[in-house]
C-alpha cells in the first residue's frame, strides 16, 4: 500500500505549478473528473481574506506520478482553491 506524504508549498510556488512554470520540474495537472470554475467573485475574496489574515483554510489533495521525467500532481481535491491562489499572481 502506497504511504501518504505532506508537503507544504508557498502561495507562489503552487501559483506557478498551476501555471506549469515551476522551477523545480513539478507541475499540477487537473483532471477531466474537476467541476471547473464555482465560486463567484465574493467567495475568492473570502477565501484570499483568510489566506492574508493567516485563519486555517481547508487543504488541497494531490495524486504524485511522474510525467515526461516532471514529477506531477494530479489534483483531486482544491481546484477553487487553487484558482483563486493562481489568480493573486496573474
Amino acid at each position: 500500500m502506497a504511504g501518504c506524504t505532506c508537503e507544504n508549498w508557498t502561495l507562489e510556488d503552487l501559483s506557478n505549478a498551476l501555471r506549469d512554470m515551476h522551477k523545480d520540474n513539478k507541475r499540477i495537472v487537473v483532471p477531466m473528473f474537476q467541476r471547473g470554475k464555482r465560486w463567484k467573485k465574493g467567495q475568492e475574496q473570502k477565501f484570499i481574506d483568510s489566506l492574508i489574515k493567516g485563519y486555517p483554510v481547508g487543504t488541497m489533495l494531490f495524486y504524485e506520478t511522474y510525467e515526461d521525467n516532471k514529477r506531477t500532481y494530479i489534483l483531486v481535491d482544491g481546484l477553487q482553491r487553487g484558482n483563486s491562489i493562481k489568480k493573486i499572481y496573474d
